[in-house]
Parts: structure tokens; sequence; C-alpha cells
């Protein structure tokens, strides 16, 4: 299960409770479910960063490495 999936599932228990929306207590639970959504989107756009830095560093060594064997044949 993602972070976005277990965020979307706290927010549906959440909301599954029927709070009163006019509450303070409930306003606050809903900011910080909405910062936690926010926080886990980052994290999924910065895991997708890494990913794709990730296959592009693979290909860059990959290149280097046969140029630099080919020195060494004979």
């Amino acid at each position: 299960m993602t972070n976005l999936e277990r965020v979307a599932y706290i927010r549906g228990l959440a909301e599954g409770l029927e709070l009163d929306t006019d509450k303070k207590e409930v306003k606050v639970l809903d900011a910080m479910l909405t910062l936690l959504e926010d926080m886990a989107l980052s994290i999924s756009d910065l895991e997708e960063a890494y990913e794709d830095m990730a296959d592009q560093l693979d290909v860059e060594l990959h290149i280097r490495f046969k140029k630099s064997s080919h020195r060494f044949l004979f």
C-alpha cells in the first residue's frame, strides 16, 4: 500500500466518523489530513525523480564502463 493509499484510507476513516465539520477540532483534523496528503504526494514525486536519476546514472556508468573497457583490449 502506497503512502497516498494509506492517507486516503485514513481520510475515509475520518469521514466515516461523520464529525461536525464546524467544530474547531474537526477543522484541525482535516488540515492535518490535507498536510499528510500533500507530504505523501511530495514523497511520491521525490521517489519518482530519484528512480529517474538512478536510471540515468546506470546508463551513464554503463556507457563509461564500456568505453573504458575498450582501452584495455589488445
